[in-house]
């Protein structure tokens, strides 16, 4: 078993619980970190691992897709398509944030972390 990760993938995104936040969209981070039983480690082939490059598009995809209410949901949404695309990834830890975030009070970024295991319920 190896971890492939990818960090700090930016994304233009139109989720928020407001209207207006749906309207004009955020600047997404994305953070991930996959747990993949594969044989790349021997084999030297891309076909027995995840290609980040696949797995940026896979993400931005999505968060470019449809809209959401809370980062929850995409983030998990986003989790579980990654479980499908990749049969080899037995666990996927998953943050999104969103840069600026709006409310009055300054902070560089919110957002959540989901972790889904294919192994536990």
């Amino acid at each position: 078993m190896f971890q492939v990760f990818l960090k700090g993938l930016q994304v233009y995104g139109h989720h928020g619980v407001t209207d207006e936040e749906q309207a004009i969209g955020h600047r997404l981070t994305f953070d991930v970190t996959l747990d993949v039983f594969g044989a790349a480690d021997e084999t030297d082939r891309v076909e027995d691992t995840v290609d980040y490059g696949d797995l940026a598009r896979l993400i931005a995809s999505r968060a470019a897709g449809e809209r959401h209410r809370t980062l929850e949901r995409l983030s998990g949404d986003i989790a579980a398509m990654i479980l499908i695309a990749y049969p080899a990834v037995r666990r996927v830890e998953l943050s999104v944030a969103k840069l600026a975030p709006p409310f009055p009070e300054v902070a560089d970024f919110a957002g959540v972390r989901v972790v889904l295991d294919r192994t536990k319920p």
